[in-house]
């Protein structure tokens, strides 16, 4: 677990603090500008930093997440959309917009995505902090917040209150449509990961797995669907889920909202979402799905749906393609931004303009 230290040292401040240009920070502020550049990381980190002072021109986003864990073999879905946010960001280096993550617990862990770690005290007006949906309140206080709404609202996971608990004026982006938002812009970095795929062996006929995941956590009364002998997936590792889905010939998915749907399709996996209240249609209109030509025709609404799975391989070569589209939202993301803090450009969906029916 790294902490900010208590002692300056060039080292250690050049590790925390690489972004760092003594020019702008003496150029921005004019009661240093005869410092030299040890006195300016000196003052930086014994004064400015508790001032909240700029110390680069850049855009820095800040995004708050769950500390990495099991080795990044099996962290959630949300939390690895998060660290991915911030490597594509970093990886596209736009008009000087750069990412860091913060993790509430200060357990600052390697991860393969992103390993640039921020801290309280440099989070200042040219900072944006971007929250998960999670998130009650603004507890790092930053003047200018996001909220990234990776699992709908207004579920027993994700209470509507919590809306209450976000400023107005908040900037709003989401993962996919949303039921009860109005007006909003996408913001999804879909992760294919590359170890799923189809071995194109022989599955035992009728053979079946299943996974309950977030089901538990956003509905009261769940209809269990699956055979008796299915094979249960939650609390197995990666690995052993994908050798499953290329044994299996159907995989019953309880949670509308995991990766592991996309996960069995491209395995070859014949896919049996079990419903909820919505409609087949209703749940593709709010997915990821939507916009993919054959949308209808990768998994089944429930039992009674099982006649409509019906792709080709070359069809699910098409889905990744389609899949890995979707990132193109960072592109359109990041030029927000940049109007927001360049240009005072405010064109972006706000808690009170998405949530007004909820404030």
């Amino acid at each position: 677990m790294e902490k900010v230290y208590d002692f300056f040292s060039i080292k250690k401040f050049n590790t925390f603090f690489w972004d760092f240009k003594p020019e702008i920070y003496k150029e921005i502020y004019s009661d240093i500008r005869q410092l030299n550049t040890i006195q300016l990381m000196k003052h930086y980190f014994y004064v400015g930093r508790f001032q909240r002072r700029i110390y680069n021109k850049g855009i820095k986003i800040i995004i708050v997440c769950d500390p990495w864990n099991d080795n990044g073999q099996f962290t959630s879905g949300g939390n690895k959309a998060l660290y991915n946010l911030a490597k594509q960001i970093n990886e596209k280096k736009y008009k000087n917009i750069y990412a860091k993550m913060y993790v509430m617990t200060r357990q600052n862990l390697q991860n393969p995505f992103c390993n640039f770690f921020a801290y309280d005290n440099e989070i200042n007006s040219r900072t944006l902090v971007i929250y998960p949906d999670g998130n009650y309140g603004n507890p790092l206080k930053a003047k200018n917040v996001m909220r990234w709404i990776l699992l709908e609202v207004g579920t027993i996971y994700r209470p509507i209150s919590i809306i209450r608990t976000w400023h107005p004026n908040d900037l709003v982006y989401h993962w996919e449509q949303s039921k009860i938002a109005q007006n909003i812009k996408i913001l999804n970095n879909c992760i294919i990961d590359k170890l799923f795929q189809n071995y194109f062996q022989p599955r035992k006929p009728s053979s079946s797995c299943y996974l309950i995941k977030k089901r538990k956590f956003y509905t009261q009364f769940i209809n269990y669907i699956h055979p008796y002998d299915s094979i249960c997936l939650d609390n197995l590792s990666k690995s052993q889920i994908i050798n499953y889905f290329n044994e299996c010939e159907y995989f019953y998915c309880y949670d509308l909202k995991t990766f592991f749907i996309i996960g069995a399709i491209i395995c070859g996996c014949k896919v049996i979402l079990v419903p909820d209240d919505n409609s087949k249609e209703n749940y593709i209109l709010n997915s990821v799905f939507n916009n993919f030509p054959k949308k209808n025709n990768l998994f089944a609404w429930g039992n009674d749906d099982i006649k409509s799975i019906n792709y080709t391989q070359e069809d699910i070569n098409d889905f990744i393609s389609y899949l890995d589209n979707l990132s193109n939202s960072v592109n359109n993301f990041l030029e927000d931004i940049a109007n927001y803090f360049y240009f005072n450009n405010y064109n972006i969906p706000t808690v009170k303009s998405v949530y007004k029916n909820y404030i």
